[in-house]
């Protein structure tokens, strides 16, 4: 097979202010605007046997000021293995969090599986600031 060209669908969840899903079902890359801290859920994964992989971008909504601290959990309890760059905020076996502070340097972080979300990867890639 060639592939001239390939997308990956992509969601502005938008401004979020309680617990809620991110779902693999809304796109491979999804932002988000943090009024506070809360816990998200990664779900929908999809079944055994595949590689999926989403990314989240976070940054504060307009207006917020100080740290969120958001906390990644998996459905159904998954498991994390998480990379060690020394960025998450705080980690156990079945959560990781990362605090959030700026309304236009977004913090970027990746997930995936190939065993329908048993055992989620997870890779802070940073704070990402314009040069």
């Amino acid at each position: 097979a060639e592939i001239d060209q390939a997308t990956e669908a992509f969601t502005a969840v938008g401004t979020v202010n309680t617990d809620q899903n991110v779902s693999f079902l809304n796109g491979h890359y999804q932002s988000i605007l943090a009024t506070q801290g809360f816990t998200l859920t990664l779900a929908d994964w999809p079944a055994s046997g595949g590689y999926a992989k989403m990314a989240v971008q976070l940054e504060l909504a307009d207006g917020v000021s100080g740290t969120s601290t958001i906390q990644f959990v998996g459905e159904g309890n998954g498991a994390f293995k998480h990379d060690q760059s020394g960025l998450w905020s705080a980690t156990t076996s079945t959560s990781l969090s990362v605090d959030v502070t700026s309304t236009t340097e977004p913090v970027i972080v990746e997930f995936w599986t190939t065993d329908g979300g048993d055992t989620i990867y997870a890779r802070h890639l940073g704070q990402f600031t314009v040069a």
